[in-house]
């Protein structure tokens, strides 16, 4: 049996191969590396932030969250074929294709980039603190929050779970979920739950995730004694923000 959830593999095929495509098992069965590929280079080119020069801050968070799903997408499909292509021997046959690295096969440039400008004047992430004053490259700061995404319960589990929705609720989410729209909002525009579940389940989604300072030591970047530091410059520097009502 598949690790892979169908809901989740369809939701990776609309977001690397456009909303217009009619995702089903039949499709699945026939994908293969090299559509996932080039689908995969056609969405990262159209909003890598390398790329694409976005003066409106929201639009570039708005491109930022695309380019992260496009990983994403790419990981879980990538993932999968293998998986499928590890089950059935006629695939097997076929011409092996080179074996991406671990790098590559989560849809991260392997290109150094650190930051060398100043610190944005407003309010930070964690993971943002750490790129934005030099401390991780660009592909470490993307690849920790494709990572700590991966630790996340699914919403629709949690949800579920907590008999907030039914398995015909999930459905019709899924079906009705804009491009890129968090599960949380779709619920809401559907009036299948509040605005005060969605925030309970969201809260409860992140107490479960790792935290993505865990992604730097592990990886090597940081020490936990740097990491510590950095804890400290990073509340620092969000605390002079917050004491004026920056956001």
């Amino acid at each position: 049996m598949s690790c892979h959830p169908a809901d989740t593999l369809y939701r990776a095929c609309t977001v690397l191969f456009g909303p217009d495509v009619v995702v089903s098992q039949g499709f699945l069965s026939y994908l293969e590396l090299s559509g996932v590929k080039s689908a995969y280079r056609r969405r990262a080119l159209a909003t890598h932030p390398d790329r694409v020069i976005i003066q409106d801050e929201e639009e570039r968070k708005r491109n930022t969250e695309l380019f992260i799903e496009a990983n994403w997408a790419y990981r879980e499909l990538v993932s999968y074929l293998r998986e499928r292509d590890r089950g059935d021997p006629s695939r097997r046959s076929a011409r092996p294709e080179a074996r991406p690295t671990e790098a590559h096969a989560a849809g991260i440039y392997r290109t150094v980039r650190f930051y060398s400008g100043g610190i944005p004047r407003r309010p930070l992430l964690f993971g943002e603190y750490l790129y934005y004053s030099g401390r991780v490259p660009w592909n470490a700061f993307i690849g920790s929050i494709i990572w700590q995404r991966r630790q996340r319960p699914r919403f629709g589990d949690i949800a579920k779970r907590w008999r907030y929705l039914s398995d015909q609720d999930i459905r019709e989410i899924i079906s009705h979920r804009g491009l890129c729209e968090p599960m949380g909002e779709t619920s809401l525009r559907l009036n299948l739950l509040s605005r005060l579940q969605v925030n309970t389940v969201l809260m409860h989604q992140r107490m479960q995730q790792r935290k993505i300072g865990e992604y730097f030591t592990e990886n090597g970047y940081l020490t936990a004694e740097m990491l510590q530091e950095i804890l400290l410059a990073f509340k620092r520097h969000n605390h002079q923000f917050k004491a004026r009502g920056v956001k």
